[in-house]
């Protein structure tokens, strides 16, 4: 509980700069519904796509599939706000594949490792965790 609580106040701190290891951590530790709240404030589109796909995977494989197909829709509106074509496309696609497994049960994993940076212009966006 103790690790947990630091982690919460770690990343409140932090929240417009949050490493997805560190979402994945907080789902881990049954904290799904703010590692979302705290996956919007990314600076990229490409890195918020990742970090709600990233934040699915684990709600998933935790049986929160509701909170797993959330985490795919957030990402699916980050996808789409990539600039750059080739990683908007790829972040579509894994996101796409993923909704459909998860859709029919099946397994899933982020592409984390497969997409690679544009290093195209970064804008902000997301909501606000209140």
């Amino acid at each position: 509980m103790v690790a947990c609580s630091l982690l919460y106040a770690t990343v409140r701190t932090r929240a417009t700069n949050v490493p997805v290891a560190a979402l994945e951590a907080m789902v881990l530790l049954g904290g799904g519904k703010r590692a979302l709240c705290y996956a919007a404030p990314t600076i990229a589109p490409e890195q918020q796509a990742d970090a709600y796909h990233r934040v699915a995977e684990h709600l998933r494989e935790r049986g929160e599939v509701t909170q797993a197909r959330s985490a795919l829709r957030q990402a699916l509106q980050a996808a789409q706000a990539i600039e750059w074509e080739r990683p908007r496309a790829e972040a579509l696609a894994a996101v796409a594949e993923a909704l459909a497994q998860v859709t029919r049960g099946g397994d899933w994993k982020s592409p984390a490792g497969r997409r690679r940076r544009s290093g195209g212009p970064r804008s902000g966006g997301g909501r606000r965790c209140g």
